[in-house]
């Protein structure tokens, strides 16, 4: 009963939720769609919102770009090969997929 009276004041919207939640994440805390889906199935999302939501929302390749490179000013004074070790294990730890890594470094280095 509370539930349908907050749904019809729009309050409860799973849909709404996901946008804010990928935004957010998407501008403070960038992670990858393996990551995002974890997270939003663990707020108990449905499986296909989430999946169409970061089909239509999410560019893993710009999002894991942007981290790498602010990350990397970190690493300057290490070689480049160690740069790239860090990095690989900074953006698997982000929840981006082997493919997006290897070219993020590849463009990158």
């Amino acid at each position: 009963m509370v539930l349908k009276e907050l749904l019809n004041l729009g309050l409860v919207d799973d849909e709404a939720f996901v946008d804010w939640w990928l935004e957010q994440r998407a501008t403070f805390r960038p992670k990858g769609k393996k990551a995002l889906m974890m997270e939003l199935r663990l707020k108990g999302i449905d499986r296909d919102l989430i999946e169409r939501s970061l089909a239509e929302k999410v560019d893993e390749a710009v999002l894991a770009k942007k981290l790498a490179l602010k990350r990397l000013s970190f690493l300057k004074k290490l070689p480049s090969e160690v740069q790239k070790e860090k990095l690989w294990g900074f953006l698997s730890r982000r929840g981006f997929s082997w493919e997006i890594i290897r070219k993020t470094l590849d463009e990158i280095f």
